[in-house]
């Protein structure tokens, strides 16, 4: 697929050129909460629709945005989705739901992914969000200001839970 290689191409390049002011929000104060993510299975689905209604229990706004694999099945069609499909021949998104999703300026945002997936890279290379937040991949650190490492095997709800963890402790100073 030729739109794949010319989004990775612009993907290094958004990363270099995207400005956007990061910093650590505290948490009390954060509103705006983003979740990326790559549908796998009903298992991952559960755990991100989880995550969502833990911070909106706390007052917080949140979109989600999953891709969709070929073969894959969005349930319960709660969250947008996009697929290979949104990408033109030239590496640009023609998804009014991506470009909103990575234009929101969201206090953080979480991509719940423990593989790297090209299309969700490019999304948070372009995005406005103030802390974008991340399983830790050496070869990724300039994707996210805060990575969480975790152990081999381990899974997405372990990601979720450790994310939870340590965006609890930006407090103010």
């Amino acid at each position: 697929m030729v739109g794949k290689k010319f989004l990775s191409m612009r993907t290094a390049s958004v990363l270099k050129k995207n400005k956007t002011d990061r910093i650590n929000v505290p948490y009390g104060s954060a509103q705006k909460i983003g979740i990326l993510f790559t549908a796998e299975d009903k298992a991952k689905y559960d755990s991100v629709k989880d995550f969502k209604q833990s911070f909106e229990d706390e007052g917080k706004k949140v979109e989600v945005l999953s891709f969709l694999g070929k073969g894959k099945e969005n349930y319960e069609f709660r969250f947008d989705i996009f697929s290979a499909k949104d990408v033109s021949f030239w590496g640009k998104y023609t998804s009014e739901a991506v470009i909103k999703f990575a234009d929101t300026e969201f206090d953080y945002l979480y991509c719940v992914d423990t593989e790297p997936n090209i299309f969700n890279e490019h999304i948070i290379a372009m995005s406005k969000a103030k802390c974008r937040i991340g399983i830790y991949l050496e070869e990724r650190s300039d994707y996210y200001e805060l990575m969480i490492n975790l152990t081999n095997g381990a899974l997405v709800k372990d990601l979720i839970k450790e994310m939870q963890f340590y965006t609890k402790q930006f407090r103010t100073s």
